[in-house]
């Protein structure tokens, strides 16, 4: 992002964003490639990117506070609140 601002006096920031956004939102899926069913690999790669593309997209609408929020959001509904009814509804 630094490199934009200053390159042809930030004309072009915008596209090094979505660059950058595009690949970090791939880093994370591609680090968590442990299974060998292709199904998993193509859920874990799509949802990873998904998710990580779309706070991309409310940080730079709404700011950093949201990106935060909806990662949040997502930690509580998927890590949290699944484990808690897998742990207690599933496995009794």
């Amino acid at each position: 992002m630094l490199m934009g601002a200053y390159y042809k006096k930030g004309r072009y920031i915008g596209y090094f964003f979505w660059v950058g956004a595009i690949l970090t939102s791939l880093r994370e899926p591609l680090e968590q490639m442990g299974a060998n069913v292709p199904w998993i690999i193509i859920y874990a790669l799509i949802s990873g990117f998904v998710m990580n593309l779309l706070q991309a997209v409310y940080y730079r609408k709404a700011g950093f506070l949201a990106s935060l929020t909806l990662r949040l959001g997502h930690y509580i509904l998927w890590h949290m609140l699944l484990g808690v009814y897998v742990e207690y509804i599933e496995l009794t």
